[in-house]
């Protein structure tokens, strides 16, 4: 709104009051008139909370009012036909959430009544050593009428909790009942007043230090409230004074214990808080992103879009509009760092007006819930996790308990159906997972649970021992005691767990997969040297009978001793055909004809003159070299002596023939150590070692943020899996070699040809852990060149060589990503740096995995087994 409404610039008036209006160019009591021309009024009176306004001065937080629409006229304060537009404040982005948060906080509230109930008992005992929650939100202390702390109602409850040491303490005041009950509704909205917040503050921060809790939590709902039910309306002035009441607890309040608040997650009632204040003052904000909607919809047409007459089926925790309330604070000015996310561990449950008709646009009965009552909390219209857990059961079994009817989707947030007649919106297990791991990503600062004691009763009235809901996929924290020796016993067992637990519980393996394969490496290399040794001697004694029996001449000449019959002349081998050759009485011809001519014979003479070679196809010699593993450096030109021993009827002869300028094993050969290699991947175990560990501490500490865990095992598997494959081949060498000490002859030279395969490929497989630059220092290409001198076999390890010289390889990436390897930059040990690895891991081919050997290839499968990963050919 930049330009004047039209006409000249002149002092427009403000519209009329209209108090409902709040912003914007309808005037509100109180507004002031700008001096002289304006062309913005945009900015007179925006809404609370920096919500969005519409064009006719409405506040909202939902795209019905956050959504820019400028009528084509592009005039000011308009919008297209059949929009609302929006003026000021737009949009429905999350906001504010630029800064990562490193160890989410994972609060647990516990209400200390719940021995009062039939059954889902739960001692606070049960919290201690835990593994999950960082804090127990203790619900509720009471305040009485004179601002003093009691908890006497839960003496038992709060003296179990001053027992516990693994978790953080906090005591938390208020709650809906104690705010909304006519007996007890005045005492927060008094006891903030000056003149009394004073003494309730120093008796808070008293009873805080006195029994050495850990921080205190006050759940006012809500300051400024003018319709709840059963109370009168709220004073306008409690927002601001609960912010100076919260100034003076923090003032009192001793250095590292905490102050927070819950926070509804609705703008009607937040509007009231002023948030943005508060959050500078409180450690953080535990924000109610539950109970979206429940019975209390059934008269209201504003409560759910698109339902004009109330009472719209609509699910508590559906993501959308918790998207638009996590917009909402963020907007307001509160970093998202400080925001904790609250997570039910309950549903919220209406009967259908009409059987069968679920959707959006169906109806539930009212005013009062008609909703099937829980055993345990004997509530229409709300019903713990636990009590779900029991239902979903009982379908399981109904065999047991007969025919019930279940049936369940997911709608942003999950819906269970009872019986055709219970409607029943919750988080299930997995989708309560997966709401964390979003609120993670995007950088809130933890979630909240109301309340622990939902999702799992104890016997002995709390006391005693799980009672199982029958139920296989009830949430529980994963039992982070289970082991599993090999990824196999896991995919037996995994069929019934949850996705999360088998994650977990891969990842442990993973961790003791690497371990003994360190420890197997530790071993195998004891006295490995010798191994490293015999692989530059059998090159040594190699290269001259490839030279001389396969690549020029094919056959060794026979022996002096020999009963086989052996030509006068020797044979070419495929060699030959790269060279000229002059012959003593001056023919010269290409030396791969020798064999079809005819008069060859007296061109050739034995024991006499040199025949000399001259290369012709330099090109094509050194590629032949490579096809036969030899590298161009092991070989020089000089003279040779081929021996033939001829074997005929009439007696045996030997013939000397004599070469210039013969391809000849280079007398300085300098055949690469494999251990140049293997000797700089050691180091790197250790760390790896380390990252996977501290991974595995931050899951079972809830400390896993903006990632899966799932991709946290994959992404670790291909070094695990690369170690066991290289290890496994310098056993396997490592027993050749101590084998060919006692054999001989052909028996022997096979030997030989199948140790430098071994070793070249445990090299090769090991190359990404160190970098391509500084393997190819260590001769990686001369290394790789020799797989081809075990003939066919070779291809294994030729295949490995061309993944791992690849820098597109996933292989290559992978490793190089995980520690950092040459041009590859290593990935944060976080959710997103190791989801991109995953990511790379499960792009891989069947075929990429193949090449890199059996071991590799066997545990790779399992693993995608494990994790339901279907791959390419």
């Amino acid at each position: 709104m930049d330009n004047a409404l039209c006409g000249p610039q002149v002092n427009y008036p403000l519209s009329l009051n209209l108090t409902y209006a709040n912003l914007m160019v309808q005037k509100v009591p109180g507004t002031i008139q700008p001096d002289g021309p304006v062309s913005n009024w945009t900015n007179l009176n925006p809404c609370p909370l920096n919500a969005c306004c519409d064009i006719w001065g409405q506040c909202g937080i939902t795209p019905e009012f956050c959504t820019s629409s400028p009528a084509d006229t592009g005039n000011p304060g308009t919008a297209r036909r059949g929009t609302n537009g929006c003026i000021s404040n737009c949009g429905t982005k999350i906001t504010n959430n630029n800064e990562p948060v490193l160890s989410p906080r994972r609060i647990g509230y516990f209400e200390a009544w719940n021995k009062q109930r039939e059954c889902l008992n739960m001692d606070i005992s049960k919290l201690d050593n835990n593994g999950y929650y960082s804090a127990v939100h203790w619900a509720f202390a009471n305040i009485t009428t004179d601002w003093k702390v009691d908890v006497s109602g839960q003496q038992e409850q709060f003296d179990g909790m001053l027992k516990l040491t693994l978790i953080d303490k906090v005591l938390s005041f208020g709650g809906w009942g104690f705010s909304t009950s006519g007996y007890t509704y005045s005492i927060l909205r008094s006891g903030v007043k000056d003149g009394n917040r004073q003494i309730f503050a120093k008796n808070v921060v008293d009873f805080i230090t006195k029994y050495n809790l850990d921080g205190v939590d006050f759940d006012w709902e809500y300051p400024g409230a003018q319709d709840i039910r059963g109370v009168p309306p709220d004073s306008p002035d409690s927002g601001a004074n609960y912010l100076e009441f919260l100034k003076l607890v923090r003032q009192q309040l001793p250095s590292g214990k905490t102050l927070s608040i819950a926070a509804p997650a609705s703008y009607w009632y937040l509007r009231n808080f002023p948030i943005k204040e508060i959050s500078e003052v409180v450690d953080y904000i535990v924000y109610m992103t539950y109970d979206l909607h429940g019975q209390w919809d059934y008269d209201k047409p504003t409560a759910a879009s698109g339902c004009p007459a109330g009472g719209c089926l609509r699910s508590q925790v559906n993501k959308t509009e918790t998207a638009y309330a996590l917009s909402m604070i963020t907007k307001a000015g509160v970093p998202a760092k400080q925001i904790i996310m609250g997570l039910p561990l309950y549903g919220r449950s209406f009967k259908l007006a009409e059987a069968g008709c679920t959707g959006p646009n169906c109806h539930f009965t009212g005013p009062l819930s008609g909703a099937t009552l829980g055993v345990c909390t004997n509530t229409a219209g709300y019903i713990s996790n636990y009590e779900i857990f029991t239902w979903l059961s009982q379908d399981q079994n109904s065999d047991i308990y007969g025919n019930i009817s279940i049936s369940q989707y997911e709608d942003e947030g999950d819906v269970v159906i009872f019986n055709e007649t219970d409607w029943i919106s919750w988080l299930s297990p997995e989708s309560y997972v997966a709401r964390r791991e979003w609120g993670d990503s995007l950088n809130f600062g933890g979630t909240s649970d109301w309340a622990v004691d939902l999702n799992q009763t104890y016997a002995s009235n709390g006391t005693g021992s799980e009672v199982d809901s029958g139920y296989d996929d009830d949430y529980q924290l994963c039992d982070y005691s289970w082991t599993y020796d090999s990824l196999e016993e896991l995919s037996s067992a995994a069929t019934d767990m949850r996705t999360d637990c088998v994650a977990f519980y891969t990842l442990k393996v993973l961790i003791k997969m690497l371990d003994t394969a360190y420890d197997n490496f530790t071993n195998v290399n004891n006295g490995y040297d010798e191994m490293f040794t015999y692989y530059v001697e059998y090159m040594n004694d190699l290269v001259p009978q490839i030279l001389y029996t396969k690549l020029m001449f094919v056959g060794d000449g026979g022996n002096p001793a020999g009963t086989e019959l052996v030509g006068a002349m020797p044979v070419f081998g495929e060699g030959m055909n790269y060279f000229d050759c002059t012959f003593p009485d001056g023919k010269n011809y290409p030396c791969g004809e020798f064999s079809s001519r005819t008069d060859s014979y007296f061109d050739f003479p034995a024991n006499g003159a040199a025949t000399r070679l001259t290369l012709t196809d330099s090109d094509g010699w050194s590629a032949k070299l490579t096809d036969e593993g030899i590298d161009s450096s092991y070989v020089e030109f000089g003279d040779h002596t081929r021996k033939q021993y001829y074997t005929g009827p009439r007696g045996n002869r030997e013939y000397d023939y004599n070469f210039n300028n013969f391809p000849i094993q280079n007398t300085s050969m300098v055949v690469p150590n494999p251990k140049d290699i293997v000797s700089q991947v050691i180091p790197n175990i250790p760390n790896l070692r380390s990252q996977m560990k501290a991974t595995l501490l931050d899951i079972m500490l809830g400390q896993w943020i903006n990632g899966s865990i799932s991709n946290a095992a994959e992404a670790y598997s291909s070094p695990v899996f690369m170690l066991m494959q290289g290890v496994n081949g310098m056993a396997q060498a490592k027993q050749i070699g101590e084998d060919e000490k006692n054999l001989k002859g052909q028996e022997a030279e096979s030997k030989k040809r199948n140790f430098i395969l071994t070793i070249v490929s445990v090299v090769l497989i090991f190359v990404p852990i160190i970098g391509e630059e500084a393997a190819a220092a260590a001769g990686l290409a001369t290394l790789a060149r020799s797989c081809a001198i075990a003939g066919e076999a070779g291809n294994v390890g030729l295949a490995i060589y061309d993944t791992v010289q690849n820098p597109q390889s996933a292989f290559v990436n992978i490793i190089g990503s995980l520690i950092g390897v040459g041009s590859i930059a290593k990935v944060a040990r976080d959710g997103p740096g190791l989801d991109s690895v995953a990511r790379i891991r499960q792009g891989m081919k069947a075929t990429e995995i193949s090449n890199l050997g059996k071991i590799f290839k066997s545990n790779s499968d399992t693993l995608d087994t494990i994790m339901k990963v279907c791959r390419i050919k």
